[in-house]
């Protein structure tokens, strides 16, 4: 059974030694979140954890959420409500009838989907005002809000092994674990947000966020167009990907920090750092959505074997 002190757990920090850091006097450590719960791994938890806290004082007696075939915020939704006794509809961006590993582990655990091919603002709102008038809690895309935002700003608090790094990285999604981590009490000197496909326009309401509400934070959006377009996986990944798991025992997911981790060292060889630059990658999980990569694309699987 799920239990909110799940949140209090130190997830291992893995220091990455690589002669491209070393040459430059630059110092890597993974903060290793994929590590914290076989299937809740990754930011998922700390994002879904005070909306559950939510569900239960409204006495909610099931949750709506929305996401992609593949998403890693509806997977960890899914498995979430079964564990804690709520129901979950699914709102899945897809034609209908879409099949996915993904989609099955959320039937299989007792999940509705309901396919919503063209989610929009106005499907957002009927979806708000069916789930209030139903005894249900919507969760917007991946977890944010102020929900999500407070969940990962607890965690971080919780954590006192981090501290005084000169960056932090990590790869954006809807950017709610990097409000989380301006949010936090956490030690650093400048906050990176990894683009991995989208469009900046996406991303300006986050750089106003961070303006206003985190004026003393240190923040910008880093993105390269050898990353790809989101969700699609450059043919230089995989192997990239493999190498990490064999030398380091890394395990990436192809969409966030995959994309993250490459765009690192190719800065570092560019000697885009400082020396005695001290680095926070955050590893935010999202194993499961690997499964969407063609058969033998990695050395690894889901959950691991």
């Amino acid at each position: 059974m799920l239990s909110i002190a799940d949140l209090l757990i130190h997830p291992p920090l893995q220091n990455l030694v690589y002669p491209q850091f070393s040459e430059v006097g630059l110092h890597v450590w993974v903060l290793r979140l994929d590590a914290m719960h076989a299937i809740l791994s990754g930011n998922k938890w700390l994002k879904l954890a005070p909306w559950l806290d939510t569900a239960s004082a409204q006495q909610s007696v099931g949750i709506v959420a929305h996401g992609g075939p593949w998403s890693n915020f509806l997977h960890a939704t899914a498995y979430a409500c079964q564990q804690v006794g709520l129901a979950f509809t699914a709102l899945v961006q897809a034609p209908p009838h879409t099949s996915t590993a993904t989609l099955a582990d959320i039937v299989a655990w007792g999940g509705q989907l309901v396919f919503e091919p063209a989610f929009n603002a106005q499907r957002q709102q009927h979806w708000g005002q069916w789930a209030a008038q139903n005894g249900h809690l919507y969760i917007p895309m991946g977890g944010d809000g102020p929900e999500g935002v407070q969940g990962v700003a607890k965690a971080f608090n919780n954590w006192p092994h981090l501290q005084n790094f000169s960056q932090v990285w990590c790869a954006l999604g809807t950017g709610t674990t990097c409000l989380g981590i301006a949010a936090s009490k956490l030690a650093f000197g400048q906050l990176v947000g990894v683009n991995v496909g989208l469009n900046q326009r996406h991303y300006l309401s986050l750089l106003a966020t961070m303006a206003q509400q985190y004026p003393h934070r240190q923040f910008k959006i880093l993105d390269h167009p050898n990353l790809g377009r989101f969700g699609k996986m450059p043919a230089y990944l995989p192997p990239l990907m493999n190498n990490w798991a064999e030398t380091h025992h890394l395990h990436t997911d192809a969409v966030y920090t995959a994309k993250a981790f490459y765009l690192l060292q190719q800065m570092a060889e560019a000697g885009s750092f400082e020396a005695g630059t001290r680095l926070l990658l955050i590893h935010t999980g999202g194993l499961q959505g690997n499964r969407s990569l063609p058969p033998g694309s990695l050395s690894y699987s889901w959950p691991a074997s």
